[in-house]
């Protein structure tokens, strides 16, 4: 090799060294891309009650329980495991009983998101239903509950499914959308 090919392999060689220290630089480490997907809660509280209260009247609307609730005080945003949401709203009929894998409160968008697994129960004197579905976004100041996935409703002679559903608590009035199916079992 002549002195020329030496000096082309040199100058590649630091122009390669070069790039790789460039890039490296602008790559962010793993552990600081792992803690910033893990920021700690602002409180952490286990065996928790959430209480609201309607502006209006002063009675409960609604009660949150959940063995364990974080709240991030960056986002305003309180996650709980496990929840049972109790909506009264300040109505006659029983309250409906949600129970969820998991729940989310957007205080910002006064929205309480619940997942993985939703069961709505009402227990009343006209007959038991429930609702079924794998998310239910409830609004508390509309009185209100949607459901974007699937959802299976059940009372004692009916039972019926759709693609989606939207609920007004303060009528107890739903309407299922899409594909609706429904079964009427009669009694012996």
């Amino acid at each position: 090799m002549s002195q020329r090919d030496w000096r082309l392999i040199a100058v590649f060689l630091v122009i390669m060294a070069i790039a790789y220290l460039v890039l490296s630089s602008l790559r962010e480490p793993e552990a600081s891309l792992r803690d910033i997907s893990t920021v700690p809660p602002s409180v952490f509280i286990t065996q928790a009650s959430v209480d609201n209260f309607s502006e209006e009247s002063g009675s409960l609307d609604w009660r949150l329980s959940s063995p364990n609730v974080r709240y991030f005080d960056s986002t305003r945003l309180l996650v709980a495991d496990d929840p049972i949401l109790t909506v009264h709203e300040n109505r006659p009929t029983a309250p409906w009983v949600i129970r969820a894998g998991r729940a989310a409160i957007y205080r910002d968008e006064e929205l309480v998101r619940l997942n993985q697994g939703v069961t709505m129960e009402q227990n009343s004197t006209d007959g038991n239903r429930t609702i079924e579905t794998a998310r239910i976004d409830y609004y508390p100041n509309r009185q209100f509950a949607e459901a974007i996935y699937p959802v299976v409703v059940d009372s004692e002679t009916v039972s019926t499914r759709g693609d989606g559903m939207k609920f007004w608590l303060d009528r107890e009035y739903f309407e299922l959308n899409g594909n609706v199916v429904t079964k009427y079992e009669t009694n012996p």
